[in-house]
């Protein structure tokens, strides 16, 4: 069983990777030489717990697309902002959603991850780390903390 070594940027819990050990180094093919599948060469991977932790952050800034607005930031590959919203007339139920660097066909209740603000961003983070903070090693909620998740 790996131990859990240290957290990523965002504070997620990683643990070390058990196909390479942590070297980031598995088996040899020519297209990208040894770097390990699993962890894409950086040792670690998430944890159970840092994986819960960081599908609740996920949810928690996620929004329908119908509710997304000019100006809010929204998730692609990066965070970037809204410049333009309409109809999608070649498509019933859907809209698109013009960024700065592109454009988002979605269905009108297709979650998208928006933050509003830095303030809303690290509100989130916050959230997601106590949150962290209260499961089990296998990534479910503690007991005691049920009840107060519920209410």
């Amino acid at each position: 069983m790996s131990r859990i070594e240290r957290k990523t940027k965002m504070g997620y819990e990683v643990t070390t990777c058990s196909r390479c050990g942590g070297t980031g180094h598995y088996s040899y093919c020519q297209a990208h030489g040894t770097t390990c599948f699993k962890c894409g060469g950086t040792g670690v991977v998430l944890s159970k717990r840092g994986h819960a932790t960081r599908e609740y952050f996920e949810n928690l800034t996620s929004i329908p697309a119908h509710e997304v607005k000019v100006g809010m930031k929204m998730r692609d590959y990066q965070w970037l902002i809204v410049e333009k919203i309409e109809p999608d007339t070649l498509n019933e139920g859907c809209i698109i959603i013009e960024t700065e660097k592109c454009r988002h066909h979605v269905s009108m209740n297709c979650p998208v991850r928006i933050i509003n603000d830095n303030d809303h961003f690290q509100t989130c983070l916050q959230q997601a780390r106590d949150y962290q903070e209260k499961l089990t090693k296998t990534g479910k909620l503690m007991k005691r903390y049920e009840k107060e998740l519920m209410s």
